[in-house]
């Protein structure tokens, strides 16, 4: 399989991965499925926007949408304590 084909084809089953754990963190932390999905949803068009209007690299916007020691910074350490860019990457190095 292509890298091309890797981030385009496995990519979409890795993204909408992304999309449930994250509306199932939604419905932990106490709201409804559909409404939790909707967020999610609006989140990442938000993000993608953000990349297509400023032209931008992702690393560059989540500095821009994160506060030293705040929240998201806790929440991203945490993904990243449990390997998620790495399983990511790993992920798509597997579909070689």
């Amino acid at each position: 399989m292509t890298a091309c084909t890797a981030l385009s084809s496995a990519g979409i089953a890795y993204a909408l991965r992304y999309i449930d754990a994250a509306k199932r963190g939604g419905e932990a932390l106490g709201l409804d499925k559909n409404i939790s999905l909707k967020i999610v949803i609006r989140t990442i068009e938000g993000a993608i926007a953000l990349l297509e209007t400023n032209g931008t690299s992702p690393q560059t916007e989540i500095d821009r949408v994160t506060t030293p020691g705040g929240v998201t910074l806790k929440g991203i350490d945490k993904m990243e304590d449990g390997g998620f860019s790495k399983s990511v990457i790993d992920g798509l190095l597997a579909t070689k």
